[in-house]
């Protein structure tokens, strides 16, 4: 497909629904750890920020914590709106990382789930800055192991994928880039969460990648393709393809220019 430059804040308009069917939540022995020791609380007010389709702000608002889910791409805010519909603690907003839309000092922590590669990261430190009255920040990221599996999946689909798209970065990078917004000061914390996916959810969760190819444009049939031999080759016995993952969360605290206070 084509490498030229999209805006990030439309490059999941048409993947909302395969990326709320597809991807995974975050283990909830992580959740457990972090309303145990880092503030999270059901009295706490919390901005996840890049909420997508409210995967991470669901769990957030199901533990009863008031959760603003910020996003701004419209597609994906819609299917949030459904998702939260049922928590009158939850809420959707139209905003990014660099302007909310919420008010100064109106929450506890900012979350980011699955997101803060899209971020300026300046600009989000001071957002965090201005609207969390803490400064406590928590970026969370469903890991993928750099080698096995995985990348034999992307050797085999690298051709598909611009790169710069975020599929081809590897877990080590995305750690230090994280590691490097917290002024090297942060807290990690994680939980095992194996995925086992069959054929229709493994396409499914992969089609809902940012850059992968939509239907109608050039490289979409090669590359259901390319995904179903995949599957086919490293499926087990009982056709389901078991995915090593971790949930990560990594906490600290933030000032304007991205170091720790």
């Amino acid at each position: 497909m084509s490498e030229e430059k999209r805006d990030n804040r439309t490059l999941f308009t048409g993947r909302a629904e395969h990326y709320d069917a597809a991807r995974p939540a975050y283990a909830e022995a992580l959740l457990d750890r972090l309303y145990a020791a880092h503030g999270f609380s059901a009295h706490a007010a919390v901005a996840d920020v890049g909420a997508g389709t409210g995967i991470f702000s669901e769990q957030l608002a199901r533990r009863g914590s008031t959760v603003y889910a910020v996003e701004p791409n419209a597609d994906m805010r819609a299917v949030c709106r459904g998702r939260l519909r049922g928590y009158p603690n939850a809420a959707c907003v139209a905003g990014d990382a660099a302007a909310t839309g919420l008010p100064d000092g109106s929450v506890d922590i900012v979350t980011a789930a699955q997101a803060f590669h899209w971020f300026d990261p300046a600009a989000f430190a001071a957002e965090c800055a201005r609207i969390s009255r803490t400064g406590v920040t928590v970026i969370v990221y469903n890991m993928h192991e750099s080698d096995g599996i995985y990348a034999a999946l992307n050797e085999r689909t690298a051709r598909f994928f611009p790169a710069d798209a975020p599929s081809r970065r590897s877990a080590v990078a995305r750690e230090a880039a994280i590691v490097a917004f917290f002024g090297g000061d942060c807290t990690v914390e994680e939980a095992a969460h194996p995925l086992r996916q069959d054929c229709a959810a493994f396409l499914a969760n992969q089609l809902s990648r940012s850059y992968a190819p939509r239907r109608g444009e050039a490289g979409y049939e090669a590359y259901i393709a390319c995904l179903t031999r995949f599957f086919k080759e490293h499926a087990a016995a009982d056709g389901l393809l078991d995915l090593p993952n971790r949930s990560v969360a990594y906490i600290g605290r933030v000032r304007p220019n991205g170091g720790d206070l």
